[in-house]
């Protein structure tokens, strides 16, 4: 009784998987991963007619000897395993498709922050050559200043040169009168 069992719950093991095997195929969009999951999802429904074949043979049997038992339990031990890779199977591949989604996102995103920063360049690029021409016009205003305020400087000298002269002349035309 306890083989029929065993192989009962394998059966329950292997139709979960199927379920999650044919789940991932209706997920999966890619081809060659597809044509694999399709092919696995086959060779656990042939382990489930297997499966089945067994616990008929189990059931018309009235006997059972040690063997029926050990087959019965790697039966079951393989329905497990099964079980267990087609279920990390499908987390992972549920897992991963949550990461490219992420990434997905965080592209999206980094290419707008990177298009930000390409339009803060240019208008950095923009202002660079603004304040080049400005100061250009600058350093033109600064060389008219320079320029304009020697001239008036020389203008000063000249006129205080020109004052000197007079006192001078003032003084030199004094001390001739003086003399005379």
């Amino acid at each position: 009784m306890i083989h029929i069992l065993l192989v009962s719950l394998g059966i329950i093991f292997l139709i979960w998987s199927l379920n999650l095997s044919l789940k991932i195929t209706k997920k999966e969009n890619q081809k060659k991963h597809n044509i694999n999951w399709k092919i696995l999802s086959g060779l656990i429904f042939l382990f489930i007619i297997g499966y089945l074949f067994d616990i008929l043979y189990l059931i018309f049997i009235q006997k059972t000897n040690f063997r029926d038992m050990l087959i019965s339990l790697v039966f079951f031990a393989g329905s497990i395993f099964v079980s267990l890779v087609i279920n990390l199977s499908y987390d992972y591949i549920i897992e991963l498709k949550k990461d490219k989604q992420r990434i997905h996102t965080q592209i999206v995103e980094l290419q707008i922050i990177s298009k930000g920063i390409k339009d803060k360049q240019l208008e950095l690029e923009k202002t660079k050559q603004k304040l080049e021409i400005k100061n250009k016009e600058l350093e033109d205003t600064l060389e008219e200043f320079y320029t304009y305020r020697l001239d008036i400087h020389n203008k000063e000298n000249i006129k205080k040169f020109e004052k000197d002269n007079k006192k001078l002349k003032s003084k030199i035309n004094s001390l001739k009168k003086s003399k005379k």
